[in-house]
């Protein structure tokens, strides 16, 4: 779709990417990059071993290699310690260098995903119905009406992935298995003993508090869109 037809589609994409990325780094903890998206320097070598730094990080008159070394050695040490207390879940306890995401973290990342990309592409389409219908303008009534549809929406939408996300962050462990094997087990124990519209108890609250937050935010951007216009492109 080109033209206005494909702006939801673009922001929908990139809303899902974006909800990805702040549902990961959002997870309780505020793990670091190397301990996501790179192995720790222990799996292979101390990083003493690694490599040296280019430039002195101790008084002049030591040698240099000692110095260097010393500061690695107490370096990796510190990593030993993360590495610990990320793959124990808090505990600084072997085994080290185990990656243990926090309990939900996946689920917390397709919640974020769903609701992103629910929120910009129906708040752009809700917008645009608005505008064609002629009985609104493109002013803060208009973005009030489509921010509430597009918080309808997004409730709709994000409800049953939130319950599977609360679901797996508190399941117990019986008979040491856990309560649930994976997201699609939660949604199918969930219709089978609670019925299909259990996926959506407690809609009215969470519209209540999803629903202003929607409008806020989109009000507040359509604002600063409006001025960055009128004070940048304008001239």
């Amino acid at each position: 779709m080109g033209g206005r037809g494909g702006r939801p589609v673009f922001w929908s994409e990139l809303g899902g990417f974006w909800g990805f990325k702040g549902g990961f780094w959002g997870m309780g903890e505020s793990p670091t990059p190397p301990s996501l998206f790179c192995p720790p320097l222990t799996h292979f070598a101390p990083p003493s071993e690694l490599f040296l730094p280019p430039f002195p990080l101790h008084p002049p008159g030591l040698d240099d290699r000692r110095g260097a070394a010393a500061f690695w050695g107490k370096l990796d040490g510190l990593w030993e310690f993360k590495g610990g207390i990320w793959g124990t879940g808090g505990s600084p306890n072997p085994p080290p260098h185990s990656f243990c995401p926090p309990q939900g973290c996946i689920p917390t990342m397709a919640r974020a995903v769903v609701v992103n990309a629910a929120q910009l592409a129906s708040y752009s389409q809700s917008k645009q119905f608005l505008l064609e219908t002629g009985h609104f303008r493109d002013d803060i009534l208009c973005h009030f009406c489509a921010s509430m549809i597009s918080g309808l929406v997004t409730t709709a939408a994000s409800m049953p992935v939130d319950i599977v996300k609360t679901r797996i962050q508190n399941m117990r462990t019986i008979d040491g298995k856990p309560e649930y094997r994976n997201g699609l087990d939660v949604l199918v124990k969930v219709v089978r003993y609670e019925g299909f519209f259990s996926l959506w108890k407690g809609f009215t609250p969470y519209y209540a508090r999803l629903g202003p937050h929607t409008v806020l935010t989109f009000i507040f951007l359509e604002q600063m869109n409006k001025w960055y216009r009128r004070l940048f492109l304008s001239a």
